[in-house]
């Protein structure tokens, strides 16, 4: 089998591996942000109740539905500051005054500064399980949960990806450019030289971005695995101490990265595996 078709059935094979984790890794995510109760999973409709003459309808208002309360479902996320009134189950002043716990601004704030003083209403995330000292137990988001590792496989198989391409473009480079002669290792260097000056650019741009393309991959792997840990971080990861104390942890030491910096690593590395395509877009390069 010719190296150029050998080449094309392993980017074939690894991209249907790369597409299935893909598709596992999100729709993953999306289950377990429904199962963490993060933000806004499980908002419901307001309807007008029995009686009226809407009965069953849902209640519009200027620029959107109106949705349900505490007062006619009983149970929800959304919480309020009622500093000062009768302490209830979900009174967000007296969940935040216990034990002096505040919400915080930013990790890196002084910390008399770090308070948030105007929030007075929102969502809080409510997980429908106990978090214990267990790494296992209640941590839908762990860094080495089937979600971790969906997500760092579809990094690595992308990193392989990238690797095949540019072998496979760079042999079609090659192959085009040498005409009718024989590479060997022999006259490899003094054919390459021979080359015309488009060749040698696209050539060495190919095998410029292979090396940074698969360096991009394999940290984007670890940027998701690292945001995964982040999240279950925040969530309430507990481990055993010393004594045999429950107490807040991390699983890695890069749990402290901004989502903003994990996502733009993430994002960077899929656009640089795209910038080939947008050579072949303008016609810079035929499409293999």
């Amino acid at each position: 089998m010719k190296p150029d078709k050998a080449l094309n059935i392993a980017r074939g094979v690894f991209g249907i591996f790369a597409a299935i984790f893909a598709l596992i890794t999100f729709i993953t995510f999306g289950a377990n942000m429904d199962f963490a109760n993060f933000p806004g999973s499980n908002l419901k409709l307001a309807v007008y109740p029995d009686g009226d003459e809407k009965e069953g309808q849902l209640k519009q208002v200027l620029g959107g539905y109106e949705l349900e309360t505490i007062d006619n479902v009983g149970c929800t996320n959304f919480v309020e500051d009622t500093a000062g009134a009768d302490a209830s189950a979900l009174d967000w002043g007296a969940l935040i005054q216990d034990d002096d716990q505040h919400l915080c601004k930013a990790n890196d704030d002084a910390v008399e500064k770090n308070r948030i003083e105007e929030w007075t209403d929102g969502w809080i995330v409510v997980p429908d399980c106990k978090r214990t000292s267990d790494e296992n137990e209640c941590a839908p988001f762990g860094a080495s949960s089937p979600l971790a590792w969906f997500g760092f496989l579809t990094f690595g198989t992308l990193a392989i990806q990238v690797v095949l391409y540019g072998a496979h473009t760079c042999v079609l480079l090659v192959n085009d450019a040498k005409g009718e002669t024989t590479l060997t290792m022999r006259n490899a260097l003094s054919t390459l030289k021979s080359f015309d000056r488009n060749s040698k650019v696209w050539l060495a741009l190919t095998i410029v971005w292979t090396i940074i393309g698969f360096a991009l991959m394999l940290t984007a792997a670890f940027a998701w695995d690292s945001m995964c840990d982040k999240i279950d971080a925040g969530l309430g990861r507990r481990v055993s101490d010393a004594s045999g104390t429950p107490t807040r942890a991390c699983a890695t030491a890069t749990c402290t990265t901004s989502f903003g910096s994990f996502f733009a690593t993430m994002v960077f590395a899929v656009v640089w595996y795209r910038l080939p395509h947008i050579a072949q877009w303008f016609g810079f390069l035929e499409s293999n």
